[in-house]
C-alpha cells in the first residue's frame, strides 16, 4: 500500500489517501486523521518507540481500510460507507496512536477514486442492473395488467351467468304464476259449475217436489169425491191407449154396447 499524500501539522490532523486493492479491484480512499499529542503520562520510551510517528499511523490507518474494504464487493462498499466515518473501525491506528503517544480524535471518510474503467464497469452494471429492473417492472405492470384483465372478464362472465341464471329464475316463477292462476281460475269454474248444477238440480227437485204435491192434492180431492182411485190410476196407464173409455164410479151393468166408457 502506498499513500499519495501524508501531512502532519503538529497537534492537529493528518491527511492521507489508502489504495485498497481486491482481485480486479482498485480503490483509492481518502481519510482525515485527526490525532492529538498527549502531554501528560506519556513516558520517554513510548516516543522512542518510533521515529516516525505519521508513518506509524498511515500504516495503521492503512491497515484497518484495507481489512474492512477487503471484506466487502465493490457495490457493497459503494452502498454503505459509513463504517469508514466511525473511530471503533480503526482499532491498528487508535492503538498503535496510544502506544507512541498520540490519541486520535476523530478518523473522517473524505471519498473514494476509482480507476476509469473500473468506474466505467460499474456504471455500466448500474445501467444494467436498472435496465432489468425496469424490464421487471414493466413485465410485471404487463402481468399485473393482463391478471387485471382476467379477473374482470371472470367478473363480466360471472355477472353474465347471475343475470341469466335471475332472468331464468324470473320467467320460472312468472311461469308458475301463470299456471298457478290458470289453475285457480279453472277451480273457480269448476266449483261455480258446480255450484250452478247443484242449484238447478235443487229447482228441479223443488219444482218435482211441488208437482208431487200437486198430484197429491188433486188425487186427495178425488178421492174426496168418491172417486175409485184405483181404477183411476189404472186408467191413467199408457197401456189402455187414447181410444178407450174407463167408466170411474159407475156400475159394470151400466156400460153402452159400444164398449164406451164414461169417466
Amino acid at each position: 500500500l502506498v499513500f499519495k499524500l501524508g501531512t502532519l501539522i503538529s497537534e492537529g490532523l493528518t491527511i492521507c489517501s489508502v489504495p485498497s486493492s481486491r482481485p480486479h479491484c482498485f480503490v483509492t480512499i481518502h481519510s482525515l486523521v485527526l490525532v492529538r499529542i498527549v502531554s501528560d503520562g506519556v513516558s520517554h520510551s513510548q516516543l522512542n518507540l518510533t521515529h516516525d510517528p505519521i508513518a506509524d499511523m498511515i500504516n495503521a490507518v492503512s491497515s484497518d481500510i484495507v481489512s474492512l474494504a477487503s471484506q466487502r464487493t465493490y457495490e457493497v462498499f459503494l452502498q454503505d460507507t459509513a463504517y469508514l466515518g466511525a473511530l471503533e473501525s480503526y482499532p491498528q491506528l487508535t492503538s498503535r496512536a496510544e502506544r507512541i503517544g498520540y490519541r486520535i480524535s476523530k478518523v473522517v471518510y473524505r471519498g473514494y477514486q476509482a480507476p476509469q474503467r473500473l468506474q466505467a464497469t460499474h456504471d455500466e452494471a448500474i445501467q444494467s442492473r436498472v435496465h432489468l429492473k425496469l424490464m421487471s417492472e414493466s413485465e410485471e405492470q404487463t402481468q399485473a395488467l393482463e391478471e387485471f384483465k382476467l379477473r374482470r372478464e371472470k367478473e363480466r362472465i360471472k355477472l353474465k351467468h347471475e343475470m341469466e341464471q335471475k332472468l331464468q329464475d324470473h320467467t320460472q316463477e312468472m311461469q308458475k304464476l301463470t299456471q298457478d292462476w290458470v289453475l285457480e281460475e279453472e277451480r273457480l269454474v269448476y266449483q261455480s259449475a258446480l255450484k250452478l248444477e247443484a242449484e238447478e238440480l235443487e229447482a228441479k227437485l223443488e219444482v218435482e217436489k211441488k208437482e208431487h204435491q200437486l198430484k197429491a192434492a188433486h188425487l186427495e180431492s178425488l178421492r174426496e169425491l168418491g172417486v175409485d182411485m184405483t181404477r183411476y190410476l189404472v186408467a191413467r196407464q199408457p197401456q189402455f191407449g187414447p181410444e178407450k173409455e174407463v167408466i170411474v164410479g159407475a156400475p159394470t151393468s151400466t156400460i153402452p154396447s159400444n164398449h164406451s166408457s164414461t169417466i
